[in-house]
């Protein structure tokens, strides 16, 4: 018999939602699911009608975006349907809009956040089953722009807990769910170096050195195939250790910063217009020397579609280690006080840009001075999107400037046009 329990939302990987274990067809339509994801993954308020025709039909005239905004909404409450007397999944008014956070459904992106802040690793690693809405794309460059910044977040998210699965089943000396956990890594980057150094690892132990060797080729040849690079010192340590009998059976070294591509951006997927005047000031900047450059604005505006287009200006040359992306929104929440204290938003900045540069977040020193070792001799641009809730680790973010070059804070525009005109 089935329970209440019975509207599932599946974001990892393709979009699909079920009721009763079966898909609902009707939600074919790209924008019937981006407004409906949006709305799930952001039910903690109401939404304005206005804000939300605007996200999904930017160029249409107000009267027409807000028809269509009415004909979705119609088929999204015709298709999810309802339980008698519980509670209806979409509250909608005259004015806003909000998906029911006390309805009964189950959202697989709240399962893995959940599990992860509960430090359940396996069962978060359960939940995620790809890229957040996956093949996913819409016209509205506003969605867009939402819609990669939550999906880079969960990828890096996911990352860093297969490494973590990874480097304890090696401890435990079970390499086979070692090598599963970073089987799971090289399906999201084929280049990520401390996955292929897990797996050498994980058949060196088991005896396997031809494998190992062979996964070193592999991990080469990858690298030099995408990114036109050796591997990493450490890789090569490695290497040579299990080539000369050395290396046998000791799990890799948390501590070793993991490998990343020259820049970890986020896919852009239209193409920036009307923005060259900033983009250029803020490369100059940039090139001249700056440390920090905040821009300012309004949400909604851009400000990350043009730090990351900046970043992409610069990741060719400018910085001889790349640029970073570390996406900040909703890092950190603390359920029971208003504001999160200043060391929980230190550790969530922490957590975050270790995981943009790849460095384990275990280890035998603190992760704050691995991070500062990794950064130390590097050249490295970070964009940073939405540091403004994270104000209180300002002064984390000065003291990690001390070990990089430079930082992009695309929390806002304004404020850059003004200082930048």
């Amino acid at each position: 018999m089935n329970t209440p329990l019975s509207l599932e939302l599946l974001f990892f990987g393709a979009f699909q939602v079920l009721r009763q274990g079966n898909p609902i067809t009707s939600c074919r339509s790209v924008n019937v699911q981006g407004l409906m994801a949006y709305l799930a993954l952001e039910s903690d308020r109401p939404h304005s009608r206005e804000h939300l025709s605007a996200l999904f039909w930017p160029n249409e005239p107000d009267n027409i975006a807000k028809q269509n905004l009415r004909q979705i909404l119609y088929l999204l409450k015709q298709s999810l349907g309802e339980d008698p007397g519980a509670q209806p999944y979409l509250l909608t008014a005259r004015a806003t809009v909000q998906f029911n956070p006390h309805s009964v459904y189950t959202l697989d992106v709240a399962q893995f956040d959940a599990a992860l802040a509960a430090e359940d690793h396996v069962g978060a690693a359960g939940w995620y089953r790809g890229d957040l809405l996956a093949g996913l794309y819409c016209e509205s460059t506003l969605f867009e722009e939402w819609l990669v910044t939550q999906r880079e977040r969960r990828h890096q998210q996911a990352l860093g807990l297969f490494h973590r699965l990874a480097e304890t089943h090696l401890a435990r000396e079970d390499y086979a769910q070692a090598s599963n956990y970073a089987y799971r890594q090289l399906e999201m980057e084929p280049w990520r170096e401390a996955a292929h150094r897990q797996i050498m690892t994980a058949l060196s132990a088991q005896g396997d050195r031809t494998g190992a060797l062979s996964q070193y080729e592999r991990c080469r040849k990858m690298l030099l195939d995408h990114l036109g690079v050796e591997p990493d010192p450490e890789t090569e340590a490695l290497y040579d250790a299990i080539r000369i009998g050395t290396k046998s059976g000791s799990p890799t070294n948390a501590s070793l910063p993991a490998a990343v591509p020259s820049h970890s951006l986020p896919p852009t997927l239209t193409p920036l217009i009307g923005r060259n005047k900033e983009v250029h000031a803020i490369v100059k900047l940039l090139q001249g020397g700056a440390r920090v450059v905040t821009i300012l604005g309004e949400g909604g505006i851009g400000k990350t579609r043009l730090a990351l287009t900046v970043g992409e200006d610069l990741a060719a040359n400018a910085f001889a280690d790349g640029v970073r992306f570390v996406p900040l929104a909703g890092v950190v929440e603390d359920k029971h006080t208003a504001q999160p204290s200043a060391a929980l938003q230190d550790d969530a900045l922490l957590m975050a840009i270790a995981g943009a540069c790849g460095v384990a977040f275990a280890g035998d020193e603190p992760l704050r001075q691995r991070l500062y070792h990794h950064l130390q001799p590097r050249h490295m641009l970070l964009v940073l999107d939405n540091f403004e809730h994270l104000v209180a680790s300002a002064a984390l973010l000065l003291t990690l400037l001390e070990h990089a070059t430079t930082a992009v804070d695309p929390c806002h525009l304004t404020g850059a046009a003004e200082r930048l005109g």
